[in-house]
């Protein structure tokens, strides 16, 4: 039997998730942490993130918290039938495999609007499922650099820098979220579920609509400016005491220059003319950084922040992400990192707490992520009614699947 929960603002829902990677996982992980049932359906010939070796500690960890798992071989007849049963009985369906994948596994929109009219079925096809490129093979990079926002990230001259993450995901899940509870608001007053389809392409080039209108209104295509910005001066990432240290500084009006200039001690090079306007700033801006970079190497990256912070000039020291979850003070207060058991098991790991944060039901980690398969009794026994001898038979075929110890995490 599943462990109780605390009731959660999605508690009673249930969300069937053929995801693996990060974009429909995300998107059901916040679903989970909300209180919803979400059963993951994984398979041996493919798993989660965690099949892929540099990512089975991290993403795997991070994706799969707070769901149940099973195991279900879906290129057999019989594991189709299941997945169509408990399409039955669930609110919601989302996948995010290749487009025509769902289809060929006798799981496409049609199959389950028929099997269940109420059910809102989302998915996240790179590409969309229309279109000249719909099945071309994507990753997270590869999507950032079809969307211009490679050719953004970089310094004047130099070669596009990317992302350094899987953008397209976390912009993809979110707007994912949004599309959901329009369709759940939607169903209360028809009774009827409906597709959504969050084309990942789609979502990176909504992020870009000043540069986008930038185009359309003016003709000027935006160049890679590195950390600089055509309206804030001094703009930048400063050096500080010690090896790799640096600390953000952003200033973007008379008083913020002037409050910067007190703060530094008022050093004679800030009084020169060519800083004594923000248009002469922004055109020596070189020569401004030079200056304030003698400032920022006499201090830490923290000391440069609270003292900016303290004039109240925008400033935040560069954090990596170690720093981030073990030394970070605020996020600490906040409760944003937790740690929650792994089934049996007595470890734990670091999880995040949901990031929107309702007042009267919280979402947030009550376990940590689900063995493989670690729930097929609960979900083919309690919720399809089979017998324990039955599941094992299945399981002896290969149809529904074991626990893995590779596969553990």
């Amino acid at each position: 039997m599943v462990e109780s929960r605390s009731p959660g603002a999605l508690e009673g829902m249930r969300v069937l998730d053929f995801t693996w990677v990060l974009a429909g996982p995300l998107l059901t992980r916040h679903l989970a942490y909300q209180g919803a049932e979400v059963i993951r359906v994984l398979a041996k010939a493919r798993g989660d993130a965690r099949v892929i070796p540099a990512m089975a500690q991290g993403v795997g960890v991070e994706t799969g918290s707070d769901k149940l798992s099973i195991g279900l071989n879906l290129a057999t007849s019989e594991g189709r039938e299941f997945a169509q049963r408990l399409v039955e009985i669930s609110d919601i369906i989302v996948e995010n495999y290749s487009v025509g994948v769902m289809e060929r596994l006798s799981l496409g929109w049609d199959v389950v609007n028929s099997l269940n009219p109420s059910a809102i079925m989302v998915r996240f096809p790179p590409m969309g499922s229309t279109g000249p490129l719909r099945d071309q093979i994507t990753f997270g990079p590869n999507l950032t650099a079809l969307t211009g926002l490679d050719a953004l990230a970089g310094y004047p001259g130099g070669i596009p820098a990317g992302m350094g993450t899987s953008y397209a995901d976390f912009v993809s899940a979110a707007h994912g979220m949004v599309g959901l509870l329009a369709c759940l608001l939607r169903r209360q007053i028809t009774g009827r579920g409906q597709l959504l389809e969050v084309a990942q392409l789609e979502s990176l080039v909504g992020v870009m609509g000043p540069e986008v209108m930038d185009v359309f209104s003016n003709g000027h295509v935006t160049p890679p400016q590195g950390n600089n910005l055509g309206y804030a001066a001094p703009h930048g990432c400063y050096p500080c005491l010690g090896d790799d240290s640096w600390c953000a500084i952003a200033v973007s009006d008379e008083k913020d220059w002037q409050a910067l200039r007190l703060a530094m001690g008022d050093p004679d090079w800030s009084g020169y003319p060519e800083f004594a306007t923000l248009a002469n700033r922004l055109e020596y801006h070189q020569d401004l950084d030079i200056n304030i970079s003698r400032w920022t190497r006499q201090f830490t990256p923290y000391q440069v922040m609270n003292r900016l912070q303290e004039s109240g000039i925008a400033a935040g020291a560069v954090q990596s992400i170690s720093d981030l979850i073990e030394k970070d003070e605020h996020l600490a207060f906040r409760g944003y990192v937790e740690r929650t058991p792994i089934g049996a098991a007595d470890t734990s790991v670091s999880l995040r707490r949901l990031e929107p944060r309702l007042s009267e039901t919280p979402g947030y980690a009550r376990r940590g992520p689900a063995r493989f398969g670690e729930h097929n009794h609960y979900v083919f026994q309690e919720l399809l009614g089979m017998g324990q001898g039955q599941v094992q038979a299945y399981m002896n075929r290969g149809v529904i699947e074991e626990l893995e110890p590779d596969l553990s995490l």
